[in-house]
């Protein structure tokens, strides 16, 4: 709908079990509708404020995917995808870095709808969008940082290869929660898992958005 100016559209990850592509309106709405059913969540910017009502947090998730593309800028990006299951859309998948062209690291994140939790979906997702990192825009490192009782998310990180790497705090919601963080390096990730799981659809266009030529 906007080439040349915004390539995103058209960039598309196959994975076995899920597809990831830029949002769509109508992906959007439902993002919106589902996170307005949602609770409080200080892991999930959408869902980090305790008193969104549903309308506040369907609307406040809709101003933060206009966010993140506005801001986008080639040494400051935020990749947001949406997670397709067998034609649905069961969540979102986000990449991001700072200086990307340069450092060659990135940082993931993801929301699938709790009626999808627990099906190896999420996994699924990070996994794809750490191919694409790796395989496709070249990362050295992907890091990541999660509360120490977040006892699933520290369990996908180590089943997909991060290794502990420390600890700090983080500040959510106003609340200053310990924190483990978590590295992936190229090397350990091509190591243990079978390269080209993915296929990239639309991604040369997209190059220069990245910072590369």
């Amino acid at each position: 709908m906007y080439e040349p100016y915004w390539p995103l559209e058209r960039l598309r990850i196959v994975a076995p079990l899920i597809e990831l592509r830029h949002p769509t309106p109508e992906d959007l709405s439902v993002l919106a509708r589902e996170a307005a059913g949602e609770e409080y969540d200080p892991s999930v910017p959408m869902l980090a404020s305790r008193d969104d009502d549903p309308v506040e947090r369907g609307r406040r998730t809709l101003q933060w995917y206009w966010q993140q593309w506005a801001s986008w800028r080639p040494e400051h990006w935020s990749l947001l995808l949406s997670v397709h299951h067998e034609g649905l859309l069961v969540g979102t998948v986000n990449l991001r870095a700072r200086n990307f062209a340069q450092l060659r690291e990135v940082e993931t994140g993801s929301w699938i709808f709790p009626d999808r939790q627990r099906s190896g979906l999420g996994t699924a997702a990070r996994q794809a969008v750490l191919d694409f990192a790796f395989d496709g825009l070249g990362a050295q490192y992907a890091r990541s940082a999660s509360a120490e009782d977040n006892a699933a998310s520290l369990r996908v990180s180590e089943k997909l290869g991060y290794e502990r790497d420390g600890g700090e705090r983080l500040l959510m919601a106003g609340d200053v929660v310990p924190a483990v963080r978590l590295i992936l390096s190229a090397a350990r990730w091509h190591g243990a898992r079978r390269a080209g799981a993915c296929t990239v659809e639309g991604l040369t266009e997209c190059l220069p958005l990245f910072g590369l030529d």
